[in-house]
């Protein structure tokens, strides 16, 4: 099941892109911070008040889809369930995964992107940051494909960029830090394909 199919579950019941004026000052409220536990930001990204968050998963189905979303978004930031995330690469994320933020989230964020000054806010991308991001991942890449050869490897003995892919995210520590790339899967793989197969 994907992200977004697991949102849709979680957001049974309840009207996440509405406009009133509760939701924005809830989204205003968490705004006020830099970075999110994840376990909010679950709750926010879905449209509910972290603080009513155990109340909504009475639902049926809730609790399991929750719990599913929480492994899955914390396996793509490269952070554990205890962690904090900055909310630009939250929201770099849900783009990726293409989940729509409830309206006055996005609207909030959409003018933080727009107006943060520089430097900007840790995992925020720029041009620049986008093409260094690719050169960690090749980076990433090539130091898998030297030290981990055989687990790199199809069955016909040729790189296979997905499962290079899979190594590279359940060592993302090792490879980049605490700013893994927003670069999904797909696009991770494609770029390996590049390079891989070009000859």
């Amino acid at each position: 099941m994907s992200a977004l199919e697991r949102v849709t579950t979680l957001r049974a019941g309840i009207d996440p892109h509405s406009d009133a004026l509760a939701m924005r000052e809830l989204y205003e409220h968490w705004l006020q911070q830099e970075r999110w536990p994840l376990h909010a930001a679950l709750a926010l990204i879905v449209g509910v008040d972290p603080a009513g968050w155990s109340a909504h998963l009475v639902r049926p189905g809730h609790a399991a889809a929750a719990q599913a979303l929480l492994a899955q978004l914390s396996a793509d930031l490269g952070l554990t369930a205890a962690a904090e995330v900055d909310v630009l690469r939250l929201r770099a994320w849900a783009r990726s995964a293409g989940v729509r933020l409830p309206h006055a989230g996005a609207e909030l964020l959409d003018y933080i992107a727009r107006t943060v000054p520089a430097p900007p806010l840790s995992g925020m991308r720029t041009d620049a940051g986008t093409a260094a991001e690719q050169v960690a991942v090749l980076g990433a890449a090539l130091a898998l494909a030297t030290r981990f050869t055989e687990q790199c490897l199809d069955q016909e003995r040729r790189f296979d960029s997905r499962q290079m892919v899979l190594l590279m995210r359940a060592q993302a520590a090792v490879w980049f830090g605490d700013t893994p790339p927003d670069m999904n899967d797909a696009a991770i793989a494609a770029l390996l394909d590049r390079y891989l197969h070009s000859a």
